[in-house]
């Protein structure tokens, strides 16, 4: 159909905005990742220690800020305070960094709990203590054991959280 506001096909206005989700999705989805596997990791390898309060400090607060004000936030310091990043538009790496980190913090706290609550899951199988009993590691239990079958919750997430990215929300 055609846009009421444009007067130009709709179709046409997708694809001219395409590229730019997908590159804006795909970063924040990376950067969230990156985050969020070792962070979920490390607080479920160190359940009930500091390093697993951090972790979910972390997750708390990165689902706690709402976009909407973690982005004008991120612009005000690193933009108009500190002239690291520009301000907006699609001139090159340095522009997505902002958007990315505003829409990938919140994904990565949703990521990072569940993760740790996937691998706290799989790690009280009785298949990683046979893994344990045989004298693997503890790091060959949890990559090779634990993490394996960890990850289906996990890719589930991702694949709805994708899809919310492209939509152009972030579902919480």
């Amino acid at each position: 159909g055609q846009s009421f506001s444009f007067q130009r096909p709709v179709l046409d206005l997708v694809a001219e905005r395409l590229p730019a989700t997908l590159t804006l999705a795909g970063v924040a989805l990376v950067l969230a990742l990156s985050l969020a596997i070792p962070l979920g990791v490390l607080a479920a390898c160190r359940r009930g220690q500091p390093a697993d309060s951090v972790a979910m400090g972390f997750s708390l607060l990165g689902g706690a800020l709402p976009n909407f004000w973690l982005g004008p936030l991120l612009i005000l310091v690193f933009s108009l305070w500190l002239g690291w990043t520009p301000v907006s538009g699609r001139e090159g790496p340095a522009s997505l960094i902002l958007p990315a980190i505003t829409l990938g913090t919140s994904l990565a706290a949703i990521l990072a709990r569940m993760v740790r609550g996937s691998v706290l899951e799989v790690l009280g199988e009785d298949y990683i203590r046979t893994a344990r009993a045989k004298g693997l590691g503890p790091g060959a239990v949890l990559w090779n054991h634990a993490l394996r079958n960890a990850w289906l919750p996990v890719l589930t997430l991702v694949g709805l959280q994708l899809g919310g990215l492209l939509g152009g929300a972030v579902i919480t």
